[in-house]
């Protein structure tokens, strides 16, 4: 597959956003799609998938594990000459609390998957993206991460390590600008994933209000997944740098 036109690289792909990335980026013609599980045996509709969609490759990682960003890098190399698009999906969101009872490995868990989890990988995977003359650079963030527009709820871990990528969006965008690369912050919507599905019934448990809420603006991943690669489609080295919804509006930092 190294003749294929365009290569999408998207880290967890065995469920939820990721997992619909894969399915709506494979269909497309003279694509190659490599993704990541945490355990790829353990991942029966990505599996299932795959049976059918010989340009999808997965590849064994765990975020919070550093040194496997450098072992996926190495099995990238066997599959592909370059990647044009690197979407840094893999997260996780766990038992929202407030600042003052968040206890320290929740706030350690979330800074080593969700900010240093996607630093590494990406860092690993750079040489790639500048083999293609594509380099576009999708983190997966949240609008829970803005500080202009804070929503006003305790997410405490998620929420800070999420706006500590957004941090690391911008200086990338002006760390690389010289290379050519265009990198966003993409919040993809309240979706009603397994994992947020999970957020929502935990707040939910503390405040029937804001659980309800919750539901009412929920989106299906289809609808996230579908916003998202419009808005993907259509970069141009312009946007490097912003924060984007997936409905394509630019969001406040």
């Amino acid at each position: 597959m190294t003749g294929a036109t365009k290569t999408y690289f998207v880290s967890g792909g065995n469920r939820g956003i990721g997992l619909h990335f894969v399915q709506k980026l494979s269909v497309r013609p003279n694509v190659q799609v490599i993704t990541t599980a945490r355990n790829p045996e353990n991942s029966p509709d990505l599996q299932a998938w795959i049976k059918e969609h010989s340009n999808v490759h997965v590849i064994r990682y765990d975020a919070a594990i550093r040194e496997h960003a450098v072992e996926v890098a190495k099995q990238v190399e066997k599959l592909s000459d370059g990647i044009d698009v690197f979407i840094a999906n893999a997260a996780i969101a766990e038992n929202p609390q407030s600042v003052l009872d968040t206890p320290d490995d929740l706030w350690l868990r979330h800074y080593s998957i969700n900010v240093l989890g996607p630093i590494y990988l990406f860092r690993a995977l750079h040489s790639f993206m500048t083999k293609r003359d594509t380099r576009q650079v999708v983190f997966l963030s949240t609008i829970a991460a803005s500080i202009g527009a804070f929503p006003g709820l305790s997410i405490s871990a998620y929420g800070q390590s999420k706006a500590a990528l957004n941090y690391t969006v911008k200086e990338l965008s002006v760390e690389l600008a010289n290379e050519g690369f265009t990198l966003i912050s993409l919040h993809p919507g309240a979706v009603s994933t397994d994992m947020g599905n999970d957020v929502v019934n935990k707040f939910a448990a503390k405040s029937p209000e804001i659980g309800e809420y919750m539901r009412g603006i929920s989106i299906t991943p289809e609808v996230s997944v579908t916003g998202q690669l419009k808005l993907i489609d259509s970069l141009t080295k312009e946007q490097t740098g912003k924060f984007y919804s997936y409905t394509g509006e630019e969001l406040v930092w």
